[in-house]
């Protein structure tokens, strides 16, 4: 284990119940509690959307500055997942979509503003939307809703994100599927089945997504599906 005195910065995770249910190492407190004496902290809760997170963030705003961090510590690096529980399967309107993007940026921006003087920003790293089980629990009828909305979310945050060279987006849409497609080919894809709105089955599609790197609920990730992040997080620590 590495200790927080190491060049290794201090990890803040932030986000919804993907951050809140990642069984993290070190981690001070699931309730968000300003310190640097561990290797990471958390400010999460299950359920929250991009404008949940915000106002969160905006309430711990001290002067014009988010104070994140007391006294002096090591830089530190944010790895944040939110805006899944912000659309719905019906979600087509490019104004909403961007709205929500929009809160996003608004919060990574306070977050990647939050150590004040002495603890130094050094990055942030975004897990973008994921294509999950319960979409295809039915099999003569996925929820192509909800793959499209998760698929337009994916691109229009990773388009933020090419402007800005200190964060850097994870495209997750498939990483839990047997397929190699970025986030815009399987957003093309969702737009083709959409078609005319009957029912898709999942034999249509040219993708499969397992349950082996998810709970019981089809929704959460597993130990094994966060140990794929655990690694990315991981791999580009290093690189700072």
């Amino acid at each position: 284990t590495t200790s927080s005195a190491a060049v290794i910065p201090h990890v803040l995770y932030a986000g919804d119940s993907d951050i809140a249910r990642w069984p993290l190492p070190d981690v001070s407190s699931t309730t968000y509690e300003p310190t640097l004496t561990s290797e990471s902290s958390r400010l999460a809760k299950s359920g929250w959307t991009a404008g949940d997170m915000l106002e969160q963030l905006k309430s711990m705003v001290t002067g014009e500055a988010l104070t994140l961090f007391g006294g002096d510590g090591p830089s530190y690096v944010v790895v944040c997942t939110v805006g899944e529980n912000d659309v719905e399967s019906s979600s087509d309107d490019p104004a909403s979509l961007a709205l929500i993007v929009d809160k996003i940026m608004e919060g990574m921006d306070l977050l990647s503003n939050g150590g004040g003087e002495s603890c130094a920003f050094k990055g942030a790293l975004f897990f973008g939307p994921k294509i999950e089980p319960w979409m295809f629990a039915d099999p003569l009828d996925v929820d192509v809703g909800a793959i499209l909305a998760h698929a337009r979310l994916s691109t229009k945050i990773a388009a933020r994100f090419e402007e800005r060279p200190n964060f850097q987006f994870v495209d997750c849409l498939g990483m839990f599927c047997d397929s190699d497609k970025s986030h815009t080919e399987l957003l093309m894809e969702a737009v083709a089945k959409k078609g005319d709105g009957g029912a898709v089955g999942a034999q249509e599609f040219s993708f499969t997504v397992g349950t082996e790197n998810f709970n019981d609920d089809l929704l959460h990730l597993s130990v094994d599906g966060y140990g794929m992040w655990d690694d990315i997080v991981r791999g580009w620590i290093e690189t700072l």
